[in-house]
């Protein structure tokens, strides 16, 4: 290949990839002035989370998960003493009244 193809061929992917660059550098630019820019910034230096942020959140999840203990027994224990109350009822038959769906209406005069 001779220098001017290969110049013309530079060229000309340097035009194809301009406005790229052009837009993202101006993004950029934009980006660290914002108010946004700034805070991710300093998320940034100072680091994800600190020491005392995860032991406040260890700490919160040990007491939701105590909770969570509770509520399954509480569960647990609504659910012994619902199938004792159906143990002491007598079977019922099916009839038409303990029926789930409702009886279908029938017209005035079509009986």
């Amino acid at each position: 290949m001779t220098p001017e193809v290969l110049v013309s061929i530079l060229l000309s992917m340097l035009l194809k990839i301009a406005p790229l660059l052009i837009l993202g550098s101006g993004g950029a630019i934009f980006l660290s002035r914002s108010a946004f820019g700034k805070a991710l910034v300093q998320r940034i230096r100072e680091g994800s989370l600190r020491g005392e942020e995860v032991a406040a959140l260890a700490a919160q999840l040990e007491e939701v998960r105590h909770e969570l203990g509770e509520i399954q027994e509480r569960l647990d224990f609504t659910e012994r003493l619902l199938a004792q109350q159906r143990g002491a009822l007598p079977p019922s038959g099916s009839s038409e009244h303990d029926s789930p769906t409702p009886p279908e209406l029938v017209p005035a005069g079509r009986r």
